[in-house]
C-alpha cells in the first residue's frame, strides 16, 4: 500500500525542513522501541518518511512521482540511500553496477537516466594516484621511552628519472591519443532496468590530455615510474601504543605518469620485554627481595628504562606490596610528562639452609 509521508509525519506538503524535523522528533520520542509504550513499526515508518522528506533530492523525486513513486519495491518505500538498508542497486541492476558508479552523481541525474532521460555524467579528469603501502615495524620499550630514528629499505614505485615521470622518451613528439581520439575522455554505456546510463570517464592512456608520446620511455615503458629500493628515514615518536598506525603522507607508491604518491602506513609492534610489563604509560617490574630485607628494611637496586635506580624497602614490607618510582614510566599521550614505574615486591625464600641458618630460624619463630 502506498504511503503518504506527509500524513505520517503530520505536516503539510509545503512544510519547511525545521517543521519536518520537529514533527519527526516528536514521533520518534513517542514511538521509540526503548520506551515502555513504544511502537517499533511506527518508529520505522516515521524514520522512513523523515529520511525522504528531509533530503531535498529525495523529496523532489517523491513529490514528482506522487503516490505511484512511493509504492512497491521500485519506489521510495524502505529507501535509505545507496548503501543503506533499503533498495540495493548493485543487486537490482545486475552485475558490474555498484554504488561507486554514482560517485558525485546528483540523485535526479540517476533517476532521469533510469527513465530514459539519458543525461551524461562526466567525472573530473585527474591523474592516477599511487597506491598506499603498509609496513610493520618492531620496537622495544626502550625505543618508545625516548623516541628513535630508524632507516628502512623499502621496495616501491618511484618516479622514473629518465623521463622525469611523463612516460615519454626524450625528444619524442606528441600524437593524438588513439584510445579517446584526442577527446581526453571515453564513453561508457551501462544497461539498467529502466534504460541506459551514459558516463564519460578520463582516458587511462592520455590521462585526459588527448595526446600521448609517439615513443614510450625505454626505462619505465611509458608509466613514468619504476620499481626500485628506496631508503626512508622514520622518526618514531615516544609513547606509542602497540598496534598504533603511523602515516607518512606521500611516501607510498608514486602515481602513474606524475600522479600523486600514495601514503605510507607503519603499524607499530612493541616487543615483549624481559623485565617490564607495560600498562598504558606505567611500567611494572617484579622485584625479588630477600625476606630478611622485608623484615628489617634496606635498599635494593632495580632496573628502569632509563638506568638503575635505588629504592628503600621499609621494615615490615609485605610480599605483594607496590612501590612507585615517579617519572620512570613511558611518556604520556599529548606529551604531559611520564608515567611511573611500579615495583611489585615478591619475597625470596631460600630453598636450602645451612645448619646455622636453621638454628637461627628455629629461635626466631618463637619471637614472631
Amino acid at each position: 500500500m502506498a504511503k503518504d509521508y506527509y500524513e505520517i509525519l503530520g505536516v503539510s506538503r509545503g512544510a519547511s525542513k525545521d517543521e519536518i524535523k520537529k514533527a519527526f522528533r516528536k514521533l520518534a520520542h513517542k514511538y521509540h522501541p526503548d520506551k515502555g509504550k513504544g511502537n517499533e513499526d511506527k518508529f520505522k515508518e516515521a524514520n522512513e518518511a523523515y529520511q525522504t522528506l528531509s533530503n531535498d533530492a529525495k523529496r523532489k523525486q517523491y513529490d514528482t512521482f506522487g503516490s505511484a513513486g512511493s509504492s512497491g519495491r521500485g519506489g521510495f518505500e524502505g529507501f535509505h540511500g545507496f548503501s543503506g538498508q533499503g533498495f540495493d542497486f548493485s543487486q537490482g541492476f545486475g552485475s558490474g553496477f555498484s554504488e561507486s558508479n554514482f560517485e558525485g552523481t546528483p540523485f535526479e541525474d540517476i533517476f532521469s537516466s533510469m527513465f530514459g532521460g539519458g543525461r551524461v555524467h562526466k567525472r573530473a579528469n585527474k591523474q592516477t594516484r599511487g597506491q598506499d603501502i603498509q609496513i610493520d615495524i618492531n620496537l622495544t620499550l626502550e625505543d618508545i621511552s625516548i623516541g628513535v630514528n630508524k632507516s628502512i629499505n623499502l621496495r616501491k614505485l618511484i618516479l622514473c628519472e629518465h623521463c622525469k615521470g611523463n612516460g615519454a622518451e626524450y625528444g619524442s613528439r606528441l600524437k593524438t591519443c588513439d584510445t579517446c581520439g584526442g577527446k581526453g575522455t571515453i564513453k561508457q554505456v551501462r544497461q539498467i532496468l529502466f534504460g541506459n546510463i551514459e558516463q564519460k570517464t578520463t582516458c587511462d592512456d592520455c590521462l585526459g590530455a588527448g595526446k600521448v608520446s609517439e615513443k614510450k620511455c625505454a626505462y619505465c615503458r611509458g608509466e613514468g615510474r619504476k620499481n626500485e629500493n628506496a631508503q626512508i628515514n622514520l622518526s618514531i615518536p615516544a609513547g606509542l601504543e602497540h598496534g598504533q598506525m603511523l602515516e607518512m603522507t606521500g611516501y607510498g607508491n608514486v602515481g602513474f605518469r606524475k600522479g600523486a604518491s600514495g601514503n605510507l602506513y607503519i603499524k607499530v609492534h612493541i616487543e615483549p620485554h624481559k623485565n617490564f610489563i607495560r600498562k598504558g604509560s606505567a611500567i611494572l617490574y617484579n622485584a625479588n627481595v630477600p625476606f630478611t630485607t622485608l623484615c628489617l628494611g634496606g635498599v635494593i637496586t632495580v632496573p628502569t628504562l632509563y638506568g638503575n635506580e635505588n629504592i628503600r624497602i621499609p621494615a615490615g614490607t609485605q610480599t605483594g606490596s607496590e612501590i612507585s618510582i615517579n617519572n620512570k614510566g613511558l611518556p604520556k599521550l599529548g606529551g604531559w610528562g611520564k608515567g611511573n614505574q611500579i615495583v611489585k615486591i615478591k619475597a625470596t625464600i631460600p630453598t636450602k639452609l645451612s645448619r646455622n641458618a636453621q638454628r637461627l630460624l628455629e629461635e626466631l619463630k618463637y619471637e614472631l
